[in-house]
């Protein structure tokens, strides 16, 4: 066995007896021996006959009947046992690692003592069979801060983690926040290979607090508790997210475009409606249904509930196109609306995903009242994004019914309650539009107002 430090793998544990001792044994198939696994255990099934089962002294199994959540688990063992190793991972007892797990993020993580490092992933199902492959890719900080963050699979030295004082406790996204906070005081490291299978499965911590909707709930609360610290450290979330939202606007504007263009001459004969000109009027007209179909997230079963819709889609355009015979059944409504679904969903994640975090923060950080948020402006893409935040904390926006976009009707938007626009007050204004992406607190006179993209039409508030 090497002369190094051995690896300290971490593994809380709760009610996960039946996937516990494969993870165990993607652990002992690692091809670097020089490894240490503690399991912290709060389980009310049989984990323990099942751990009781393995005598290897590099395993470590430590039964707690009383419940603790994932961060007070890994912090029971980073303060008695952390001193002894240089390098750690947090382990999930429902994932499996790949052989050169330890290896790898061994040999990442000696680039400097304060170091974190990430892998890509494959996704696999409840019973073990693989449904894809996630690249992470490299981050930065607009990405640590969207809905779509950084946390487990991940290593980091022992040194950072005492840096940090450990992992936050009775948190959800435990995970999250550590990387977050070691953003201004860590390297990253990203292994651009499939170093984990994470299983998708509806008995997951996700599914426990609620699914995705939830956990999604807990960053924009855990972002809001890290913003003076991060921005302490010269760094600003905010203005970060806000470059990207622009940038991703207009990638969203043009393939909109593109694919309007290569579909215009069959959504004009499902629409019948020639005086529509570019997607946008498509998407106007049908975006308050669409956004009552549940987000990809939000299924019983990841892994396969949007694959499920997207291959209906693909069939009723190969019916279209001549490649099948067309289902008598299939009803022009209805092959519009999984069109329209498909392509807002899939067009829209990723500006989503940073423009609710900005929104969120912006108003929250401007001292904005959550009670008198009001719209300047009524772009598709400023009533989708409130319209998301609205179902995500609740939050209600006003509008004036006089200055609205031509055409739309504010009913059909549930988080919308309409005003006179001479109605005024100690208000918090927002715009989404592109170009004129800005949120403005009346009460304490603070804006958060970007340079002007020169590309983007400019649009007034009321």
């Amino acid at each position: 066995m090497s002369s190094a430090p051995a690896f300290l793998l971490i593994m809380p544990s709760y009610n996960q007896a039946h996937y516990i001792a494969a993870a165990v044994d993607s652990v002992l198939a690692q091809d670097d021996a020089n490894w240490v696994l503690w399991v912290i255990d709060n389980s009310t099934d049989h984990t323990p006959e099942v751990m009781g089962e393995y005598s290897d002294p590099r395993i470590q199994f430590v039964h707690i009947p009383q419940r603790m959540d994932p961060g007070s688990c890994l912090n029971w063992v980073l303060e008695r046992e952390g001193h002894k190793y240089r390098d750690f991972s947090y382990v999930h007892t429902d994932n499996h690692l790949r052989p050169d797990y330890v290896r790898q993020m061994r040999r990442a993580l000696a680039a400097s003592d304060n170091t974190l490092a990430y892998c890509d992933m494959r996704s696999m199902d409840g019973q073990g069979a693989l449904t894809g492959v996630f690249r992470r890719g490299t981050f930065d900080l607009a990405r640590l801060f969207s809905l779509s963050p950084l946390g487990v699979p991940f290593s980091a030295t022992t040194a950072l983690a005492r840096e940090l004082g450990g992992f936050s406790r009775m948190d959800v996204a435990d995970d999250v926040v550590f990387c977050l906070r070691a953003w201004p005081r860590a390297r990253f490291v990203h292994l651009p290979d499939a170093l984990m299978d994470y299983r998708l499965h509806s008995n997951s911590r996700t599914e426990a607090h609620g699914g995705a909707l939830e956990i999604n709930r807990s960053f924009l609360s855990a972002y809001h508790r890290l913003l003076p610290d991060v921005i302490a450290h010269d760094c600003d979330p905010i203005q970060a997210l806000l470059t990207r939202l622009q940038r991703l606007q207009g990638d969203v504007q043009m393939r909109l475009e593109d694919t309007w263009y290569r579909e215009r001459e069959i959504t004009a004969r499902l629409l019948q409606q020639p005086s529509l000109q570019t997607f946008f009027d498509l998407a106007l007209i049908d975006l308050p249904n669409i956004s009552d179909a549940p987000p990809p997230l939000r299924v019983d079963r990841p892994e396969t509930g949007w694959v499920r819709l997207k291959n209906k889609l693909y069939k009723r355009l190969r019916r279209w196109r001549g490649q099948l015979p067309l289902n008598k059944e299939l009803t022009v409504p209805d092959l519009h609306s999984r069109i329209a679904r498909h392509c807002a969903w899939d067009l829209s994640t990723q500006l989503c995903d940073h423009a609710v975090p900005w929104l969120y923060l912006s108003v929250q950080h401007t001292g904005g009242d959550i009670q008198r948020l009001r719209l300047a402006s009524t772009d598709i893409y400023t009533l989708w994004i409130t319209l998301v935040l609205h179902r995500m904390c609740g939050w209600r926006f006003k509008v004036d019914q006089g200055a609205a976009t031509p055409n739309l009707n504010l009913s059909a938007w549930p988080h919308l309650d309409a005003v006179d626009c001479q109605e005024s007050g100690a208000e918090t204004l927002i715009s989404l539009a592109p170009g004129n992406v800005w949120v403005k607190s009346a009460a304490l006179a603070r804006d958060t107002q970007p340079p002007v993209h020169p590309n983007f039409p400019q649009t007034s508030p009321c």
